[in-house]
Order: C-alpha cells, then sequence, then structure tokens
C-alpha cells in the first residue's frame, strides 16, 4: 500500500469477536509498517486503522469488492 492509494477500511468492528460489520472507502495517508497501522482520510476526517482491517480497492472498486 502506497501514500494517496484508495483503500477500504474497517468502519466498525466488533471487539469481542473481532468482526467487522461496516466497511468503507477512504485514501490512505500513511502506513507504518513497524506498528502495522495505517492513517486513512475518510469525510475529511482523518482515522488510525489497524492493518488486518485495510485492503487496497484496486482500479474499480465498487466492482471488484467482496465482502
Amino acid at each position: 500500500m502506497n501514500r494517496g492509494d484508495l483503500v477500504w477500511f474497517a468502519l466498525t468492528v466488533n471487539t469481542q469477536t473481532n468482526e467487522v460489520t461496516d466497511w468503507d472507502l477512504g485514501m490512505l495517508l500513511e502506513y507504518s509498517t513497524v506498528q502495522k497501522v495505517g492513517t486513512v482520510l475518510y469525510n475529511g476526517k482523518i482515522r488510525r486503522v489497524r492493518g488486518e482491517y485495510l485492503k487496497t480497492a484496486g482500479k474499480n472498486p465498487l466492482e471488484n469488492w467482496t465482502a
């Protein structure tokens, strides 16, 4: 993942079962390989997301998405 990539990220996660309920699109601002944490710009706000909850969106993000 590189800076400026369009990524799918987990919007809400059930912490007890580690289950993702909602995914959304955002722009990756930074990814730390040491901490495995990404910084995502979403609706004008910055969110920090664990690496396991990030996926690159690809060229056609809505057509290629499979949850």
